[in-house]
């Protein structure tokens, strides 16, 4: 048996000692002689059918190879004034570069893939042995009929953390590039940039060119290299299928609007905790007949006893609620209570806390939905009759743990650095009790109706994914490929502005749970800094809507090819929360096939 982990072999199963000594030699004799024999009759078969040579097989119908990116034929231009000294390189939109990274990927030119009505980027740098200043230009991608993909250009900033094992500036926030802006970069260093295209619902499928240019403080073109852009022939709808809940906190706004970050989020397919608008104000009904508007917390986060809310005022909220929400149901189903947070070992009243707030709400709202994140489960009573998820099954119909609650105990003992929802030390009783978390929740979406969310923090830790700032950078769009593996069908993250000082630290240093943590809670900026007065978004950010992106297209392809078939491509990339490849050029070249194939298929249907 092997195990794998992010590509790299964990373990393997040693051969029985009979296979050495005079057992091997003697197998090693069995062997010549069969070669022999096997290159004999290879040998005939020559002879007998001549030297034709046997054209290659051509791939099967089914085959996803057939739908693998054919490579852009590129000649590398030079610029009118051409700096040879300067050093322009293109990447991934995933990737994450450092600072003192300097070694180019080779790619003078990049293509991008991506289907109507989505946002897809690329990543382009600059370097120099000496120090060079310069601004930056580039066009709307344009086809040959004339049609246009807008284009916006952002660029890099660094925070100094740990990555790969060494402390580097590593990017992550990106502000837009204004006009004219000059930039420097300083000897012996990269400077990143983000080229992002939009295409609309109604943008013509087909190929694009864009021309990038780099001027030097004359204003003398220095470098330049076309874009190449695919826009396939299939269009993301509006109403994505992710389901997402990520908290703003109204705390920290730093000078910014709610609304503004909400609207921000929601433009990135991301729905933040609470709307805008009270369920009360005439203005909340836009937000809640908005096709991205996928999921909300009714009652707003914290709304509870902890918060000094009394029972009745909670209650009546809750009805008031019912009487706004009931009259579309697609208002009711988009809606969830959220009025306990992580129930855990500690705090162990907070199972009861949930149990009375589904009491109340049965009474109060007919089909409600609550949901409360847990990462960890164990016995409930000392007869062990019930664990803590049979206790909350009445009360809780959306199920939010930790990713980790897919491994299953036979995974946790073969996956190295591997975690298991059910308490150490009750985990085997737990198992043979109520079996594995991914099939108990099969079985309450299946049988009950439920639905299965997922959650992170600053934790789970390696080999698991965050969205903490040292992951790789494919790893967090991988997340969501991992998400739509394992029938998730919501993801749930704890904050978007968990900033402290200027917004600006990237949480640099904070300890969690015994640990260093960089990034948590955190996946935007405050813009005054740059000038901005919106919010800056980030590279992460990016991954998280193109994962999610990537999981809408999954889910068009479910539709033609059902769901074994979507599960076969993703195990080409990750088969588990734990274990997956973290090589970015095979994660491109796997995104290019998915999205070629479902191309393929829909002109066919």
């Amino acid at each position: 048996m092997i195990i794998v982990q992010r590509g790299k072999v964990l373990f393997k199963r040693r051969l029985p000692s009979s296979m050495n000594g005079n057992f091997g030699k003697k197998c090693m004799k069995i062997k010549k002689i069969f070669s022999l024999m096997t290159a004999f009759l290879c040998l005939f078969a020559l002879v007998a059918c001549g030297e034709k040579e046997v054209p290659p097989s051509p791939p099967p119908e089914d085959s996803f190879e057939q739908y693998r990116e054919i490579p852009v034929d590129y000649t590398k231009i030079d610029a009118t004034h051409e700096d040879s000294a300067l050093n322009l390189w293109f990447s991934h939109a995933f990737s994450k570069t450092a600072k003192d990274d300097t070694r180019s990927t080779g790619r003078d030119t990049y293509k991008i893939y991506m289907g109507k009505n989505e946002k897809e980027n690329c990543q382009f740098f600059l370097s120099a042995a000496t120090e060079k200043s310069f601004s930056l230009a580039a066009s709307d991608f344009r086809s040959e009929k004339g049609d246009i993909v807008p284009v916006s250009l952002f660029y890099q900033y660094y925070f100094t953390m740990p990555f790969e094992n060494m402390e580097q500036e590593v990017p992550d926030a990106i502000p837009p590039v204004k006009e004219g802006a000059a930039f420097t970069v300083n000897a012996n260093e990269s400077a990143g940039f983000v080229l992002q295209a939009k295409t609309s619902a109604d943008t013509p499928a087909g190929e694009y060119t864009a021309t990038l240019e780099v001027f030097d403080g004359a204003g003398r073109q220095i470098k330049t290299a076309k874009v190449f852009l695919h826009v396939w022939d299939f269009v993301l709808s509006d109403d994505t299928v992710c389901r997402t809940a990520m908290w703003i906190d109204k705390n920290t706004l730093m000078g910014h609007d709610y609304k503004t970050l909400y609207d921000y989020l929601l433009d990135n397919r991301v729905n933040a905790y609470d709307l805008p608008y009270a369920l009360d104000d005439p203005r909340v009904d836009e937000y809640l007949d908005d096709p991205r508007v996928n999921a909300f917390n009714i009652l707003g986060f914290k709304f509870n006893k902890e918060s000094g809310k009394g029972d009745e005022q909670i209650k009546s909220a809750m009805r008031a609620a019912y009487t706004k929400l009931s009259v579309k149901e697609e208002w009711n189903e988009k809606g969830y209570f959220y009025l306990v947070d992580e129930p855990n070992p500690s705090e162990i009243q907070k199972l009861g806390w949930i149990k009375m707030y589904g009491e109340w709400l049965e009474e109060c709202y007919p089909g409600y939905r609550q949901l409360s994140p847990f990462f960890t489960d164990q016995w409930y009573d000392t007869a062990k009759t019930q664990d803590w998820i049979e206790f909350l099954r009445p009360y809780i119909n959306i199920w939010v743990p930790k990713t980790y609650a897919y491994t299953t105990l036979r995974e946790y003992g073969q996956i190295v650095g591997g975690k298991c929802l059910y308490k150490e030390g009750q985990e085997a009783e737990l198992d043979v009790k109520f079996g594995s978390y991914p099939k108990r929740i099969q079985n309450m979406v299946e049988q009950d109706g439920d639905e299965a969310w997922w959650y992170v923090t600053s934790q789970p830790t390696d080999p698991y994914i965050t969205l903490n700032t040292t992951e790789p950078g494919v790893a967090y769009r991988i997340l969501f490929w991992q998400q739509k593996l394992n029938g998730v069908s919501g993801f749930l993250y704890w904050s978007v502005n968990y900033w402290s000082g200027d917004g600006w630290n990237n949480r640099e240093g904070e300890w969690t749970e015994g640990s260093k943590t960089y990034g948590n809670g955190q996946l935007i900026y405050p813009g005054a800094k740059v000038g901005e007065s919106g919010p800056v978004g980030s590279l992460r950010l990016e991954s998280v809507r193109d994962g999610i992106e990537d999981y809408q297209v999954f889910t068009m392809l479910e539709k033609l090819v059902g769901k074994e078939k979507v599960n076969e491509l993703i195990r080409r990339t990750t088969t588990h929360a734990a274990v997956w490849e973290r090589d970015e050029d095979h994660f491109a070249g796997e995104r290019v096939i998915l999205g070629n194939y479902l191309e393929a298929l829909s002109s066919k249907a």
